[in-house]
């Protein structure tokens, strides 16, 4: 399968893909220049035209200090509007729970990824809002 590497710099609101490459070594090239001013950029690879049902749809439930609430659902239907975020507070959970929905490759991505929602919501006061 044909890889794509994309080049991105900054975190949670001020991410953004800088330019996309056909090769590792080109995108090296750039991520040189870039890691001279800045620590917060990478190299992202991704596969080019993967196979939809290559993907899964994860629901994760997690807990303020990151544990997870229980289970994960997951079901191989794609609904485009996600990934989404929300979070319920009730007498049950006065802290609140976070409801995460992602499109990811595997469990592990799926809850890395909801976990790094969950400390930027910690970091930004913005937990149970």
């Amino acid at each position: 399968m044909t890889k794509i590497y994309l080049v991105s710099s900054g975190s949670y609101s001020d991410y953004g893909i800088l330019a996309a490459f056909s090769t590792e070594e080109k995108a090296k090239k750039l991520l040189t220049i870039l890691e001279k001013t800045s620590n917060e950029c990478g190299i992202e690879e991704y596969d080019l035209d993967p196979e939809v049902g290559n993907f899964t749809q994860y629901f994760v439930f997690m807990k303020k200090d990151g544990s997870l609430l229980n289970e994960i659902y997951h079901t191989r239907v794609y609904f485009p509007e996600a990934p989404r975020v929300w979070f319920t507070v009730n007498s049950d959970y006065p802290e609140g729970f976070m409801n995460y929905v992602a499109i990811a490759k595997s469990e592990q991505q799926a809850i890395k990824a909801a976990n790094e929602h969950r400390t930027q919501a910690i970091a930004m006061e913005t937990w149970g809002k």
